[in-house]
Parts: structure tokens; C-alpha cells; sequence
């Protein structure tokens, strides 16, 4: 396929995006992160294109990104590791994945980003998540990956009923290094993107990405063969793509908490609903705050009563968690009896009711019509998180294995599912009609 000339491109750029602004947005977010990611074996793969072509594809108001006035669209095979929410640690199963994207580049009010036609992975639970809270276009996929020395192999095979079936396979081997891509080049534009935009009921979503710069590697593919782009209504291909490049290094977090949060390879943030909303929205937090109260307060009311048929007196889950920390601390024998059940509910609704802003935080982005399936989704992730996670990690509540009987753990779900869904229907009841 021959490269477009300048003039083919610039109707659609939309204003110039100088390297001034592709520098500026390479700087951390404020705020705290969401999400933690990291992400290893990349190869970037891009074919220049007609902006013209891609437009229709792409909603208003984003302007495609051209370099030279050239549009690209790309492919990238990569495999992640250590996905988590940024309260929790990465859980097994859930925290790995191959994914395979289809992508262009976007601007708007001169932030430069991504915008994904298709994403496809083999971990459903990452699909369900991300389609969820980002509305990014996800497919469930089968994938392979392997590779021997500097050969990698990576296959994907789409059956999603979402879409239409597509198919990717490649072997390419991994080159010299070339280093972290200089501004203004073409690697630059390609690869040093740290933002993606989404679509969802006519209002853009934006996530703000961090980590470090590529260090890149050249690249020559060995074989390639896909559907990827032709799935998505996009022109194919006419011939060999004019730019490979990948990243192999896998990254190893360090051990000081500042240096972790640095080096951790992808950060990302909460999402716009609109990319000109204030930062600081109050009114989501105390609908938040809120919402957690009530569900706390509605778990608490359905735990109360079940210890007496399953539970031993006194060792309700918040309780018996709250009585260990205390020990660990070395305190619990300093508290009377009223200051300790103080203590436990304190803590129980001071945890309850920063998950409801965690919720409201994430609700932020998604449709208000389901609360009951998003509530029930979300009481099930934070047993898990906490359950089957940091809780016994530190030690402060045995593992669902462990339990001595079936029936307490049972509870702990069905307790979760009830603060779930009444923190959502409550989320809902408090919002007015201006924010809907």
C-alpha cells in the first residue's frame, strides 16, 4: 500500500499537535492510579493508511493523528502479567493474559491518544472488566504464545459472537536495540502514546496511561498472517507493513514503595465521561459515601443474624479480622470489651464506605440501567479481593479453604452479594436527574 501524500491527510487532522504536547503528556497524572499493569514482548506493526478511509470509524468530536500528514493503524501482540486493582494484589488466573489489538491515533483539545478498533484476550474476566469499566471494544479470544531464544510466536483466533470471527498468526525475531524513540520521529508518534480514548452512549471516555519510555528493538517478521483489520471494516493491508518495531524487556518491580509506583508499567486512571469534567466532582464522592453506608449497613443487618446458625459467637467475619489486626498490633488487650466492639464496627463501615466511593468511582463510566448484575459483580470481586486475597496474604482471615465449615463461607458470598447490590441501588437512588 503507497504512503498518502500530505495534502490526502490534512483535512482530517484536525489542528497540529506540536511535540511540545506529545512530551507534556508523558507526565504522570495527579491523582492516585486506579490500576496497576504490567505489559512484556510488544511488537508494534503499522501499515500507513488514507485518514480519509478511517474517519467514518472514528466519532466526532476526535481528529485522527497523522504524522507527516500519514495515518497508521496498527496491530500489537503483547502479553500482560500483575493486573490489579490498586487496593488488592494480582491474583492468580485472573492477573495474566495475551492480548492482540487493532489501533489507530487520535487528539483531541491537543492530547494526543489511542483509539482501539478491537482488543482481543483469553482472559474473560479481563474482557468482562474492561468492557465494563473503559467500554473498550474487548473480545474473547484463543491465544498462544511462545518463544525459543529471539523467536516469538503468537496466534489468536476470535470466536466472539460481538464480532466477526478474525483470526492473527506471526513469528517474528527481535533485533538490535535502538533505544528510547526521539521526539519527532516516526517511532515517537507510533509508540509513545500515554492515553486512550473510548466511546459510550455518545460521551467520550479517557484513561491517562503512565510508564516509562519504550526502549525499543527493531524487529523482522518472519510470517504473517491475519483477518484483524478486516474484521473491523478497515482497508486491508496491500503489502508488507513500512514499521516493525518491538519491546521485549519484561520489567521487575522494585522494592521501595516510591520506586514501585514508578516502575510498574502502566498506570491507568480513572476515566472522562467528558474530557472537559472537573477533577474533583464532590457530588460522586458523597453518592459514593453514601451508597457504602447503606450497604454496610444492610450486609451487616443479614451478617448479624447468621452467625447464630453457622458461626461461632463472637466471630463474624469484620470481628474476628478486626480482633486479629489488634493483635498484631499489640493494642487488643489495652481496649475494654465496648471499646474493642466499637472498634470492629468502625472499622467494618469505614471499609464499607470506601468501597462505596470506589464503586461510585467506577460507575463514573459505566450505564446506570443494570444495577443489580453490576452490584452483583462487584460484591463478588471485592470476596475475592479481600477473601481470596490480601486478607489471608496478611494473615488477618483464613483462606475459603480453610474455613471450619462450608457454611461460613457461603455466608461471606451471599453478605457480599447483598452489599453489592444495595450499595448499587442506592448509588442509583442518589443520583439526581442533571447527572444522569
Amino acid at each position: 500500500m503507497r504512503a498518502p501524500s500530505r495534502g490526502e491527510s490534512a483535512g482530517v487532522e484536525g489542528g497540529h499537535i506540536g511535540t511540545f504536547e506529545r512530551l507534556s503528556v508523558r507526565a504522570r497524572p495527579p491523582g492516585l492510579p486506579i490500576m496497576y499493569q504490567s505489559w512484556g514482548e510488544l511488537l508494534f506493526v503499522h501499515w500507513p493508511v488514507l485518514a480519509q478511509s478511517i474517519r467514518p470509524l472514528i466519532p466526532e468530536p476526535l481528529s485522527v493523528d497523522t504524522h507527516e500528514g500519514v495515518a497508521w493503524i496498527g496491530l500489537t501482540p503483547f502479553t500482560m502479567w500483575g493486573v490489579r486493582p490498586v487496593f488488592a494484589p494480582s491474583l492468580p488466573l485472573l492477573s495474566e493474559s495475551h492480548e492482540l489489538n487493532v489501533r489507530t491515533y487520535v487528539h483531541l483539545d491537543g492530547v494526543p491518544g489511542v483509539w482501539f478498533f478491537s482488543l482481543d484476550a483469553n482472559n474473560r474476566v479481563a474482557v468482562l472488566g474492561a468492557r465494563l469499566a473503559f467500554h473498550l471494544p474487548y473480545f474473547g479470544a484463543s491465544m498462544s504464545y511462545e518463544r525459543r531464544d529471539r523467536t516469538i510466536r503468537f496466534t489468536s483466533r476470535r470466536p466472539d459472537r460481538r464480532s466477526a470471527p478474525a483470526e492473527f498468526e506471526a513469528a517474528w525475531r527481535v533485533g538490535d536495540e535502538l533505544g528510547e524513540a526521539r521526539p519527532g520521529s516516526l517511532d515517537f508518534f507510533l509508540v509513545e502514546r500515554y492515553c486512550l480514548y473510548s466511546a459510550h452512549r455518545g460521551r467520550l471516555c479517557r484513561a491517562r496511561i503512565f510508564h516509562r519510555p519504550w526502549t525499543l528493538r527493531s524487529a523482522s517478521l518472519l510470517s504473517c498472517r491475519s483477518t484483524m483489520l478486516e474484521s473491523q471494516g478497515l482497508p486491508a493491508p496491500g503489502g508488507e507493513p513500512l514499521r516493525v518495531r518491538v519491546w521485549p524487556r519484561i520489567m521487575v518491580r522494585e522494592t521501595l514503595p516510591d520506586q514501585a509506583l514508578l516502575s510498574v508499567d502502566a498506570i491507568i486512571h480513572r476515566p472522562l465521561r467528558e474530557p472537559q469534567v472537573r477533577r474533583h466532582n464532590m457530588k460522586l464522592l458523597a453518592r459514593g459515601t453514601l451508597a457504602g453506608l447503606v450497604g454496610t449497613a444492610l450486609m451487616t443487618a443479614a451478617m448479624l443474624p447468621s452467625k447464630k446458625a453457622s458461626m461461632s459467637p463472637g466471630k463474624v467475619a469484620p470481628r474476628q479480622i478486626t480482633e486479629n489486626l489488634l493483635n498484631r498490633l499489640r493494642v487488643r488487650r489495652h481496649l475494654s470489651r465496648p471499646a474493642f466492639e466499637a472498634s470492629w464496627v468502625a472499622l467494618h463501615f469505614g471499609y464499607g464506605t470506601v468501597s462505596g466511593v470506589d464503586y461510585a468511582l467506577g460507575q463514573r463510566a459505566l450505564g446506570r440501567e443494570r444495577p443489580v448484575l453490576e452490584g452483583l459483580v462487584f460484591g463478588m470481586a471485592l470476596w475475592a479481593v479481600g477473601y481470596c486475597g490480601w486478607l489471608p496474604l496478611a494473615g488477618l482471615y483464613p483462606p475459603p479453604t480453610r474455613l471450619p465449615k462450608r457454611e461460613v463461607g457461603a455466608e461471606l458470598i451471599a453478605t457480599h452479594l447483598i452489599y453489592g447490590v444495595s450499595t448499587a441501588a442506592a448509588h442509583r437512588a442518589f443520583v439526581s436527574e442533571s447527572d444522569r
